[in-house]
């Protein structure tokens, strides 16, 4: 089994866990997009120089941004407060989105439709950011 075809078996399953499970269980809310970004795949280095820092403060912050180097895409999440850049390949970013479609779906399932619609205008703008940054 590949490591794709692997995450997607794990994230089916957990997914199907959390659907599958009593109707007062939700979603864990203190899931933070860092732990999803690193369960995608995106890898964390920290700014422990200065010059590091510098870098880091050149990228539009807590933003998934795609960036290439040597013909290949990249992804980066620069989080300043923490002191941070999160790096990911084209699969984690992939990885990335699937769980965050995981993570929408078993929420959608918890939440009234009005919540939903405000989920939905805040993805809306997030697309438009990812677009712009492209």
């Amino acid at each position: 089994m590949t490591k794709n075809n692997l995450f997607k078996f794990i994230a089916s399953v957990a997914f199907i866990l959390i659907l599958g499970g009593c109707a007062g269980v939700q979603p864990d809310p203190t899931v933070s997009f860092e732990q999803m970004l690193t369960t995608a795949g995106f890898r964390l280095k920290a700014a422990d120089t200065p010059e590091k820092l510098a870098r880091l403060q050149t990228l539009p912050t807590r933003r998934i941004v795609p960036r290439t180097k040597d013909g290949r895409v990249y992804y980066l999440f620069a989080d300043p407060d923490q002191k941070a850049l999160y790096v990911g390949d084209a699969q984690a970013y992939q990885n990335y989105l699937d769980l965050r479609m995981a993570k929408q779906d078993a929420e959608e399932h918890y939440h009234s439709p009005g919540e939903r619609m405000g989920q939905m205008e805040m993805d809306y703008e997030f697309s438009m950011e990812m677009d712009e940054g492209r």
